[in-house]
């Protein structure tokens, strides 16, 4: 069993994801959850430390795995920052629908972090990997 598993296992997760690929494309894009702020986040910045995350309202931490964000989605206070992590085995970014962000290409093992002024709901795709859409709730 082990030698199938070995032989055959790339092949099946490789079928799972183009699976996925195909799911994810499947939904209804009727999310009428985005913001009128055109109002950009004041600071990004590339870092490899921990931002504290968690149930601080002022700072959340987004893992990008392979194909998808988690969680899906954040919220946070005005003025708090949302740090993007590359826990997958690609390249990712996060950027806003709108623009009003976006993260350079994070390598397996990079970050990055964006600090949000503005109260919206941001919503936001990795653009090599457009199947992966996320949020990011600010609030006042």
């Amino acid at each position: 069993m082990s030698r199938l598993r070995r032989t055959y296992g790339p092949l099946l997760a490789l079928a799972a994801a183009v699976l996925a690929l195909g799911v994810a494309g499947c939904g209804d894009d009727d999310d009428d959850s985005s913001s009128d702020d055109t109002a950009a986040p004041v600071e990004q910045t590339q870092q490899g430390g921990d931002n504290g995350g968690g149930a601080n309202a002022q700072a959340q931490e987004v893992e990008m795995l392979d194909f998808e964000f988690s969680p899906p989605s954040v919220s946070v206070a005005a003025g708090g920052e949302v740090t993007w992590v590359n826990n997958g085995q690609a390249p990712h970014d996060a950027t806003a629908d709108d623009d009003a962000f976006a993260t350079a290409l994070l390598e397996p093992g990079d970050s990055e972090s964006v600090t949000f002024d503005e109260p919206g709901t941001y919503s936001y795709i990795c653009t090599i990997h457009p199947q992966m859409t996320a949020t990011v709730e600010v609030t006042g």
